[in-house]
């Protein structure tokens, strides 16, 4: 039997399983002692992931002066990744894209980054990401994206950011 994988708008039953991947994700992402970034700050940021507060970002976003589409990657129906962006009239930002760690290294992150680049069409596309998250950064650049000029504050005071952006010149793949 064939393992289907297949790329659709997020719901909001899908919020558990949502902030299930974010939690096991972040968890294997983000600590790196040399960034300054140990286990213990990423637990207290992961223990703050919750269904109530994902369900209000998405709600209250819904209605505001821009698109938030959104959308979950599904194996056989069970959330293995997810993303959601910003669109305005000039411009996407790539809020959140995250996988799970098993399924990272496979292709399965290009499927929710066609759709990304599908909403996104010909405007330019920007993100911020771990400045020593190579591996994300090298899947980004595989995209089209390139690294910005612009200097970013830590997220959540602690993680270094790296804008990077997938030029309007860049065509869709």
């Amino acid at each position: 039997m064939d393992v289907v994988f297949n790329v659709r708008a997020l719901e909001l039953s899908d919020l558990p399983a949502v902030v299930d991947v974010q939690s096991r994700s972040w968890l294997a992402t983000y600590p790196d002692v040399s960034a300054g970034v140990d286990e213990g700050f990423v637990q207290e940021v992961v223990s703050s992931f919750n269904v109530s507060f994902m369900q209000q970002l998405i709600l209250n976003v819904q209605g505001d002066r821009f698109m938030f589409p959104k959308f979950v990657l599904d194996r056989d129906g069970i959330v293995v990744g997810f993303c959601y962006m910003s669109v305005f009239p000039d411009s996407v930002f790539l809020d959140a894209m995250y996988l799970d760690p098993n399924f990272t290294g496979f292709g399965f992150g290009g499927l929710l980054m066609k759709s990304v680049l599908s909403v996104a069409g010909f405007k330019p596309c920007f993100l911020h990401v771990a400045s020593y998250n190579t591996n994300a950064i090298g899947f980004y650049k595989r995209f089209g994206f390139v690294e910005t000029s612009k200097v970013l504050e830590h997220s959540r005071g602690r993680i270094p950011l790296l804008e990077m952006c997938r030029p309007s010149s860049v065509l869709n793949v």
